[in-house]
This record gives C-alpha cells, sequence and structure tokens, in this order.
C-alpha cells in the first residue's frame, strides 16, 4: 500500500533517518548502562554468596546483548551520517 504524496512530507517531517538512529543510539546506550551497572551489581553478589553464579551468567549475556546492539545503532548512524554528508557534496 502506498502513501499519498501529498501526506507525504507532513507526517512527522523532523523525524529523518539521521535523527531516528541517533535517538535509537542514545536509548540503547542508556540501557547498555544500566545494563552494565546490573551486571556489576550480581557480580559483586556473587562474590559475596547472595545469589548463584548461573545468574551472573544471566546478566552477562543480557549486558552482552545490549552492548551490542548500541554498537549496531552507533556504526548506523555514522553510515547515516556519512551517507548524508556524500550526497549533499553529490555522487563522486
Amino acid at each position: 500500500m502506498r502513501l499519498q504524496n501529498k501526506l507525504r512530507g507532513s507526517h512527522t517531517s523532523t523525524m529523518t533517518l539521521k535523527t531516528a538512529s541517533l535517538l535509537a543510539l542514545v536509548g540503547t546506550g542508556l540501557l547498555a548502562v544500566l545494563l552494565a551497572a546490573h551486571f556489576i551489581l550480581d557480580l559483586a553478589n556473587a562474590a559475596s554468596g547472595l545469589v548463584p553464579d548461573i545468574q551472573v551468567l544471566t546478566s552477562f549475556t543480557h549486558t552482552l546483548a545490549g552492548v551490542s546492539v548500541a554498537v549496531f545503532f552507533y556504526v548506523f548512524y555514522k553510515g547515516v551520517a556519512l551517507g548524508e554528508s556524500i550526497c549533499q557534496r553529490g555522487a563522486p
């Protein structure tokens, strides 16, 4: 299904691909920081014997997944920014 041409520019006109990728990068970056803090707390609690060791492994996999998504969005944001700068200068 196609959008009508007259509505194409009016829907979220300020949200470009670059700003959307920056917003996703900021959100996943904050999430990765929270997951890393939770991993550190789980690690300290496992060293004290308060939580089982398997919880540290689970927390580590969640932190690794959050950081890898944040890295993906960082690379995506840089690629979009590079693509926009090439389009503004003109293709070679």
